[in-house]
This record gives C-alpha cells, structure tokens and sequence, in this order.
C-alpha cells in the first residue's frame, strides 16, 4: 500500500472480495475470493491470517452451498488467498461483526444479546457475554423478545470494546466496555460507559484518537463524535445510500454503501459502493462502484505484510 494505492477486502451480501484501489485515478482491480458462503460479513485479522464471517445462509433462510458448512468463521492465511473453515460452532448464528484482540475472538451474534468469545489457539467457545445485562434502564425494551437491541458491531481501541446496538425503531447506542487483552484466563468485560444517540439502525463503530464514528443507517451518513464536522452525508444511490464497511485511517475514511430497501432481497445483487472521506474535513475524494456484488458488509485494510486493519491505520 503507498500514499496514492489502498488494497482492501470487502465483504459483500454476494461475496468476499479483494480490490485494488487507485485513489487518484478512481480505478479498481476486483477479485472475487469466495462466492459460495454468502451472506459474507465480519472481517478481523487474527490466527495467522484474515478471519471472515460468512453464513452460508441467504436471505430466504436457505443454504446457499450444501455441503459447506454455515455460520462459520473462515481463515485465509496470510501470503494466501484461499479459505478455509476455522470455527464452527452451535451458538454462532446469524454472524455479523466479528473482531480479534490478543488471543481472544469475539463474536457479535445477530439474535438474542450475546456476544461470543473464542479462544483463538484452541478455537474453543470460552464465554458467552449477555450484553442485555449491562444495558442501563433507560434503555431497556421488551417488545422483541428474541432479538431486543440487534447489536452487530464491534471494534477495540485503548483497552476498551466498542458494541454497538442498531435497536430497531429506536435510536442507536452502544455499549463501551472494559478489556485487558493481555488476560490469559477467562476474559472479563466491565461496563464502562454507553454512548446513546448515535443515529438510527447504525452500523460500524471505530474509536480513534478521540473521535468516535459510526455508520447511521436511517439517514444514510457518517457520525463523528468529537470531529469538528460531526457528521457527513454518503452519496445518493437512487434512495438513501445502506452504509455498512468502515475503515478510519489518518488521512481518510473508506466507507461501504449499497442499495437501501426493505425488501432484504434486494441487496444481494445490488451495486457495492465505496466512498472515500477526508478525514480533516470529511469532504468526499472519491465515489466508486464495485460493480452488481450485492450490497457491502465490511471493509478491512491490507497492508503490505498481508496483514489487515479495521480501525486507523
């Protein structure tokens, strides 16, 4: 990666992908990686390599590979470009977001209020977090039983875990959460504070250098707590743009946005778009279509070690 290139991976409704991007020309080499396993989402580096969540389920519930197993974490090890299964387990379902700190996997599940740790040697379930326990009562709600604040984000950043809550109908918030990760025994969250108002039906939460951001699905925007712009507006995509993919680095923000529809099934074969922020003044550099991939998921650096980044880089 140098000042005016920036490879990424892009997880997308359709597929996992690899673009090269050209940020002043606007070109992008694309490679599908893996097709077979969508909806393809979470992306952390970790366990050698690159760890991609991916359901193997689509949209209509039904197995979209039989034979491959669903709702797994995947590997692609590092100087590689092939997948392979690394944890599969009963209790993940619907994956969302996933990140890796030290040698602990977390596992945001996108029903019910759990978050899933994996111990990332053994690949064994070592705790399920119930995040609704620390979920301060102003807050709390009982009309979905099942699924009552639909958390999918998660990011780390000073010693602390960022969660984040879309909570439906209600404004989003999150839930900032204490974590040593150099622990070696059981890992123990503590509540440390919520952040509410963070728009509606968000997506994406990055901390960095005192900046909080965040994905607002409702109104098709970045959030930026703490930045002198607060807030910047996506592209339009025909209807409000669906960010989902967010990666924070020093000089610019890359930001992933599809199709908005409440019919699910329309973001599988919709266009995937990235944008590309200023991170000074949140301007918008440069506007990119991937092509019909379906709609973006999560977005994720790679570096030239192979390694990737979620968060500043």
């Amino acid at each position: 990666m140098t000042g005016t290139a920036l490879d990424l991976l892009v997880s997308t409704h359709g597929a996992l992908l690899q673009v090269a991007l050209n940020l002043e020309t606007g070109e992008a080499n694309i490679t599908v990686l893996h097709d077979a396993c969508p909806v393809y989402f979470g992306l952390t580096a970790g366990a050698g390599g690159t760890l991609i969540a991916a359901r193997n389920i689509g949209l209509d519930l039904r197995v979209a590979t039989p034979g491959l197993p669903c709702n797994t974490i995947w590997r692609m090890q590092h100087g590689s470009t092939a997948l392979e299964p690394y944890i599969s387990h009963p209790v993940l379902v619907d994956l969302h977001q996933i990140h890796a700190v030290g040698n602990w996997l977390f596992v945001v599940l996108g029903r019910g209020s759990q978050l899933a740790v994996f111990n990332l040697a053994t690949r064994q379930l070592v705790l399920c977090f119930d995040l609704q326990s620390v979920v301060p009562p102003d807050l709390r709600r009982t009309d979905r039983p099942a699924d009552p604040y639909h958390f999918n984000s998660i990011s780390f950043a000073s010693g602390r875990l960022f969660v984040l809550a879309h909570n439906w109908t209600e404004g989003s918030f999150a839930l900032e959460l204490l974590f040593d990760p150099e622990q070696e025994q059981l890992p123990v969250l503590t509540l440390r504070s919520v952040h509410r108002g963070l728009g509606h039906k968000s997506h994406d939460i990055v901390f960095d250098h005192g900046t909080l951001f965040v994905l607002d699905g409702e109104d098709g925007a970045l959030i930026a707590r703490g930045h002198p712009a607060e807030r910047a507006s996506l592209p339009i995509l025909g209807t409000k743009p669906f960010p989902r993919g967010l990666i924070v680095m020093p000089e610019r923000i890359v930001i992933g946005y599809g199709y908005r529809s409440a019919d699910q099934s329309e973001r599988v074969g919709s266009r995937t778009k990235l944008c590309v922020l200023d991170r000074k003044n949140l301007n918008l550099q440069l506007n990119l279509d991937l092509g019909p991939r379906g709609n973006p998921t999560a977005l994720a650096v790679v570096g030239s070690s192979g390694s990737i980044g979620l968060a500043s880089a």
